[in-house]
């Protein structure tokens, strides 16, 4: 069995430095936990939006993990695990029980988390080990986003404003991106393989072009009703950050 480190994400309301027992450890987690937590910071670093993850835990015991990180392949669109409480540790386990995590909570005070968790390889060796802060996330943003929307702003290291893009998401996970020909007619693109995730305020998709090469995007959601706005922490080559946001407007299904 592997086990692998999955990042926590955000908590409530107390430290649990001075509870007497570790059964009280155990209740005040399982009593706090419910909801959905987003990983804010690293090793006391601001994580870039792309490094993202998200946690959804429910009463019984099941939690919903997202997360899209390019650079090693993973893609997760709310994955179902499960979880047990033990003191203060949270012992994480896969449906097919292949995968494995030990995540050790540190403090757990108004609405953030902060936790330290050790990867392990196949034969049980400490390959990473890292700290993070989680927050909770009050909004669920899966359902609103369901319809069409057309760019309207973007701004950030490219800024337009030329109404010329609309995304169509659908309930199924999927979504189809439209471009305007020269007749000023909406056509979907040549992208294939279209994906989306929305786990309460984050969002997460991918695609490949008319060349078979895949591309990822991520964003956080401010606002989903008749105006979506997203924004983002980028970082670019030379380690320098920026933050860039886009608008869109709800219009008609095509």
């Amino acid at each position: 069995m592997k086990k692998i480190c999955l990042a926590l994400t955000g908590v409530l309301c107390l430290m649990l430095v001075g509870c007497e027992d570790s059964n009280s450890n155990a209740k005040f987690i399982q009593e706090n936990i419910v909801g959905t937590w987003k990983v804010t910071k690293r090793d006391g670093v601001t994580v870039t939006t792309n490094e993202r993850s998200i946690k959804h835990f429910t009463a019984d015991g099941k939690y919903y993990y997202t997360t899209s990180r390019a650079n090693l392949g993973v893609w997760h669109a709310r994955t179902e695990f499960s979880y047990t409480i033990d003191d203060n540790i949270i012992h994480t386990r896969s449906t097919d029980g292949t995968t494995t995590s030990t995540i050790t909570v540190k403090s757990l005070a108004n609405d953030v988390l902060t936790i330290l968790c050790a990867s392990t390889d196949h034969e049980f060796n400490v390959f990473s080990q890292s700290s993070s802060e989680q927050m909770r996330v009050n909004v669920d943003y899966s359902k609103s986003i369901i319809g069409t929307w057309e760019g309207r702003e973007l701004i950030g290291d490219t800024t337009y404003g030329d109404y010329k893009h609309r995304w169509q998401y659908f309930a199924d996970g999927s979504y189809i991106y439209y471009v305007q020909n020269e007749q000023q007619q909406w056509v979907p693109s040549a992208n294939t393989e279209n994906e989306y995730v929305v786990d309460g305020d984050y969002l997460a998709c991918r695609w490949r072009d008319a060349n078979r090469v895949e591309y990822r995007e991520w964003w956080d959601l401010d606002r989903c009703d008749s105006i979506m706005k997203w924004s983002a922490l980028r970082e670019r080559e030379d380690g320098t950050r920026y933050v860039t946001s886009f608008k869109m407007e709800k219009v008609p299904n095509l």
